[in-house]
């Protein structure tokens, strides 16, 4: 088909190719605490990530493309919140921008380290880092929604998520071990 030919011809700022992802929702029963589903989610890591032929492999909330990603409302910290801003959240082990290919542009990714102990961090997007921080610096600031105020740790390139034909729209990353879900999509790259 033609349309996925346009699609491929315009670069979603990850590498499709040999990208696998299926769903694993976890029964809120069987893991009723935040980090009986985080340790779970590390142990398939661990055995997916030792499969013959898998290169790398993550967990996310949602797979780009798959019109599963939400939109949170958030605040940044020391300015006034006239209206209510709005970006995707993504909710993504620390792996994800590796498996992914999504390019890092400045600061870090998450850490294995950073847990349910650890301050929490969010990592936000090109497009988010040019309209909030014009010819600024976003390292260090925090962001506000929820209950959490994540410091940002990392830039990252945009990736076109709800539909190849949209500009990239902001977007923010938090670590599934500081915020774990019991629904997550495993993605793997063969």
């Amino acid at each position: 088909g033609h349309s996925l030919y346009r699609m491929l011809a315009q670069n979603p700022g990850f590498r499709a190719a040999g990208v696998l992802s299926f769903e694993i929702p976890l029964p809120a029963s069987r893991y009723p605490k935040e980090n009986q589903m985080v340790n779970f989610y590390r142990e398939l890591l661990d055995r997916a990530g030792r499969l013959p032929g898998v290169h790398s492999v993550a967990l996310t909330t949602a797979v780009p493309l798959s019109g599963m990603e939400s939109r949170n409302s958030f605040g940044i910290e020391g300015r006034k919140a006239e209206d209510a801003e709005w970006a995707v959240l993504w909710t993504v082990s620390p792996s994800y921008f590796r498996t992914m290919g999504i390019p890092l542009l400045r600061g870090r990714t998450f850490a294995e380290g950073d847990g349910s102990a650890a301050p929490p961090v969010a990592i936000i997007n090109e497009a988010m880092a040019r309209k909030y921080w014009p010819g600024d610096n976003p390292i260090g600031g925090h962001l506000q929604f929820g209950d959490t105020g994540p410091m940002i740790i990392g830039v990252v390139g945009n990736v076109k998520a709800s539909g190849l034909a949209d500009s990239a729209e902001p977007e923010i990353y938090v670590s599934l071990w500081q915020q774990p879900e019991n629904q997550a999509a495993l993605v793997a790259r063969a």
